[in-house]
């Protein structure tokens, strides 16, 4: 596919939005690339009831350094969308291709549908980006919520809290490993209070750190966490969504191996690459199946 510019209705502005102004991380000996993350969520944070065929929370994030993101990440997805629509004018969105929705209904035959999902699968394989992950199995945590709580008190309640807990630390690995000189974190909006809630929680992550990530580390991210609809067309957020439902599926499904979509994934989830606790892009809990389902060999201490 070739990739080329392609002017977007209101790009400038929502890059603008998306995008808080540069926020170094402190770092002396820091590079002065700028690495954006951008986050989107599939299942729901529900416990008390939960469909059993797909009894996960997870969130996807998509990191990307700006000046690669404004120059071909934008600019493919564009392309993408150009060439299978004509236009730019809609939101790459994983439950309408699904359902076969609105501007999807194109996909309508299952050769159609899979030629859609080869070529996005082609997209996201040439696409230079990193993906970090966190995925919640509500049935394991809900029968071992008194022992998980007890064992780390700073841990939310909240499935969502939880899960942005492992993508934010995850994300700090990476701004430490590529010793970015800044960054930023946008995240679907999902409501006022939802948002305000996630806001709030972030605020006291980058005060207090986690169990096992300081508030001195947890300093690097920027001060304020920033949030667009999907009506905002932001490409990062876009190239989320699509990708955070196989990877949950993968972690609950191993015959999701096989899903176009999970094997251009899987190569780009990131990996520290040495035998340190951690290090893994793909958080599983309460069950540290993530590094085995990634290759790496499992540790007691690691994940």
């Amino acid at each position: 596919m070739t990739t080329a510019v392609v002017e977007r209705p209101l790009l400038a502005a929502a890059l603008a939005d998306a995008l808080p102004e540069r926020q170094p991380v402190g770092d002396s000996g820091a590079t002065q690339l700028r690495y954006l993350l951008f986050v989107d969520e599939t299942g729901d944070r529900g416990i008390a009831r939960f469909d059993q065929s797909y009894p996960v929370l997870g969130l996807c994030g998509c990191i990307v350094e700006e000046s690669v993101y404004r120059s071909v990440v934008v600019p493919a997805l564009d392309a993408f969308k150009i060439a299978w629509f004509g236009h730019v004018g809609l939101t790459l969105h994983y439950s309408a291709i699904a359902k076969r929705s609105g501007a999807y209904a194109v996909l309508q035959t299952p050769d159609r549908m899979y030629a859609f999902e080869r070529s996005l699968a082609t997209l996201f394989e040439t696409l230079p980006i990193l993906v970090i992950a966190a995925v919640i199995d509500k049935r394991a945590y809900r029968a071992r919520l008194a022992e998980i709580h007890e064992r780390d008190a700073t841990l939310p309640r909240d499935l969502y809290l939880m899960a942005a807990d492992f993508v934010l630390e995850r994300f700090v690995e990476v701004l430490e490993q590529q010793r970015a000189g800044a960054a930023a974190v946008v995240a679907e909006s999902r409501g006022r209070r939802e948002d305000a809630e996630l806001r709030g929680h972030y605020a006291r992550r980058r005060e207090e750190g986690t169990q096992f990530y300081s508030a001195e580390r947890f300093a690097m991210l920027p001060v304020e966490i920033s949030f667009r609809t999907k009506d905002d067309r932001v490409a990062g957020l876009e190239l989320a969504d699509p990708l955070a439902p196989p990877i949950a599926t993968r972690t609950i499904r191993e015959d999701a191996e096989r899903s176009l979509l999970w094997r251009a994934v899987r190569p780009k989830i990131w990996l520290r690459g040495d035998e340190r606790p951690g290090g893994v892009g793909l958080k599983t809990f309460p069950d540290s199946i993530g590094r085995e389902i990634m290759g790496v060999p499992l540790r007691r201490d690691a994940d």
